[in-house]
């Protein structure tokens, strides 16, 4: 699960946004998704990307739930701070999707506070044409209609849900 939205997976990867937007909630978003990567069994796998100008990936490919992942996970997500811009012209979001989708998880979480591409839910779609991956989106301390339309979009088509996470939900 993250912030109540759950799901049971062999494989889960968890999309964050750690662009400047989100620098004075980061660290709970951090802190809640080292909590959440905790609870994951050994026979679980995951990875999580983080996006901002451009996507990376904490380990190259998912990675068993077994303590000394779960360790280095933290350890590095540890390094990401909140910092630099995402746009709707340069697609950090698809590349993150792209990567995640690479991976053929069952799950996959996608957590942003703004604009995402317009085309971003068609995108999505593309990759997951077999339906073979539940995608979870949310929107994160910022309300915004805009792209919590789009947010909910690839949620629904994707047979996953849509939760927005306000500033009242973050903890340490």
């Amino acid at each position: 699960s993250l912030y109540g939205v759950n799901d049971r997976g062999e494989s889960v990867v968890y999309i964050l946004d750690h662009s400047g937007s989100v620098r004075d909630s980061f660290d709970f978003l951090r802190q809640e998704t080292i909590s959440r990567v905790n609870y994951l069994i050994p026979t679980q796998s995951f990875n999580v990307i983080m996006f901002s100008e451009k996507a990376t990936s904490i380990f190259p490919e998912l990675s068993k739930a077994i303590p000394q992942n779960k360790k280095n996970f933290a350890k590095e997500i540890g390094t990401y701070m909140a910092r630099g811009m995402k746009s709707e012209l340069n697609g950090p979001a698809k590349e993150a999707f792209q990567k995640a989708f690479a991976m053929k998880p069952v799950v996959i979480f996608f957590v942003t506070d703004g604009p995402v591409d317009v085309d971003l839910p068609e995108a999505v779609k593309e990759l997951n044409k077999d339906k073979a991956v539940r995608v979870h989106t949310l929107g994160f301390v910022n309300h915004e209609d805009s792209y919590e339309k789009l947010l909910k979009k690839i949620a629904e088509e994707n047979g996953g849900k849509y939760s927005f996470v306000g500033s009242k939900e973050l903890r340490n």
